[in-house]
């Protein structure tokens, strides 16, 4: 599959502090990351790179990191399709 879609990661790249007391072993450190996914045209450059600036924007912002999940619409119309006729065949013959 391949073409159906980008990723990028988007980091915040700020150094995560921990208040950790010895005295206690029973403490819990957690990683949150915001996930974005669009379905786009990959052929609209313009929207593609507007979505990547909004996202690093947004994880600046926000202090959080992003990844982004860009999905190519054309592949995953074909995705529904080719499901779509499956979910067919099989009912025809059973």
């Amino acid at each position: 599959m391949a073409g159906l879609l980008e990723k990028y990661d988007i980091d915040i790249n700020e150094p995560i502090n921990f208040d950790i007391d010895d005295s206690n072993s029973n403490y819990l450190a957690s990683f949150e990351k915001l996930i974005i996914a669009e379905i786009i045209n990959f052929e609209d450059d313009c929207l593609k790179n507007k979505l990547i600036e909004y996202a690093k924007s947004y994880a600046k912002d926000k202090k959080k990191n992003i990844e982004l999940i860009l999905l190519d619409e054309a592949e995953v119309k074909k995705v529904i399709d080719y499901g779509i006729n499956e979910y067919i065949r099989r009912n025809k013959n059973g």
